[in-house]
């Protein structure tokens, strides 16, 4: 075994590797409650695990990114945590001049099993990953007018699936209420956010399209505002029930495609449109109602745009911020309890 100056000195370089690497990263403290499940899933792995490689093995033993992703964070905070407490205990011994741990040969033992942990961190993903079966992906295999015919499919809702088609907003969002004008040759969307938190979110977002337009959808909802004296608002009373509308109508439309339709996939494919034709990232965050522009991965892909048409303008509440970073304090002071 190594000797306990070898193990804190080797304690002292992994936490300032670390606190240099959290420095630069974009991922900021857990949680209480995360850091909870963290301790609980790091104690699952480490039964029946003898060796370190084993941990890595046990932590590997799944098809999911984001379970191996949340089994490497919760092994690396509670490494952060033991090193914390250790390297905590050991000033406080030779501060008062004796050991105020008990059994510290085995917290040591214990210190240098997970140092060796943390060196053996696999590189990349250690597994094939099972490719998930995500709306966006099923929209590959649609016609290329799909919107088009399930507005024709759905006299009832033809309104607010235009809406979502052209402007990829969420069904809640619809539920709010969107205001649709005509005004100065263009047709005016005014979107109210259903996502908004202080430093989430925008409160407000208007998109335009030009007129006339080539867009069956566009000149739809035109029409709709001029019969209604240029404007009028455009509502659905239940967000569920418009999902379960567009699942239907799309069982009947394409009863073999999978996975089903739903309000999202509208909200999935306008996103595509937006990410194949703008280079502006913020452009696209303020048209999905975002106010971080790295929130728009979530929907869509580029090579997933099919059949949707581009907004000319687009103004939003809120500046598009280039990150969302955390705030945390990396050298405030802990005193968590060993794992393990």
């Amino acid at each position: 075994m190594q000797s306990q100056e070898e193990i804190m000195h080797a304690a002292r370089l992994w936490r300032e590797k670390d606190r240099e690497r959290r420095v630069h990263s974009d991922v900021g403290a857990p949680s209480q409650s995360s850091a909870a499940e963290y301790k609980q899933e790091v104690v699952r792995l480490r039964k029946g695990a003898h060796t370190p490689g084993q941990v890595w093995m046990r932590a590997a033993e799944t098809t999911s990114i984001g379970t191996w992703t949340r089994r490497r964070a919760a092994i690396k905070h509670c490494i952060r945590e033991l090193v914390d407490w250790t390297l905590a205990r050991l000033e406080q011994s030779q501060r008062t001049g004796h050991d105020t741990t008990p059994d510290w040969s085995r917290h040591l033992e214990r210190l240098a099993f997970w140092l060796t942990v943390a060196h053996q961190e696999p590189t990349g993903t250690p597994f094939l990953p099972k490719k998930r079966k995500t709306k966006a992906r099923g929209l590959t295999r649609l016609p290329i007018n799909w919107q088009q015919i399930l507005v024709e499919r759905m006299p009832n809702y033809c309104e607010p699936v235009a809406i979502a088609a052209i402007a990829g907003c969420r069904p809640a969002e619809l539920a709010l209420g969107v205001k649709i004008e005509v005004k100065d040759n263009h047709l005016v969307l005014t979107i109210l956010g259903a996502k908004v938190t202080k430093k989430s979110g925008q409160e407000w977002r208007k998109l335009g399209w030009s007129l006339p337009s080539q867009s069956k959808l566009v000149s739809l909802l035109a029409r709709s505002a001029e019969a209604a004296g240029g404007s009028k608002t455009v509502q659905v009373k239940s967000p569920l029930a418009f999902s379960t509308a567009i699942r239907d109508a799309g069982r009947r439309a394409w009863p073999k495609h999978k996975p089903e339709l739903t309000a999202y996939s509208l909200r999935h494919a306008a996103s595509s449109e937006f990410k194949n034709e703008w280079g502006d990232v913020d452009q696209v965050s303020k048209a999905l109602g975002h106010c971080a522009n790295k929130t728009k991965g979530s929907y869509g892909r580029a090579r997933f745009n099919k059949g949707g048409v581009l907004p000319d303008t687009v103004d939003a509440a809120r500046n598009v911020r280039n990150k969302m970073r955390q705030e945390r304090n990396l050298d405030a002071p802990t005193s968590p309890t060993p794992f393990g």
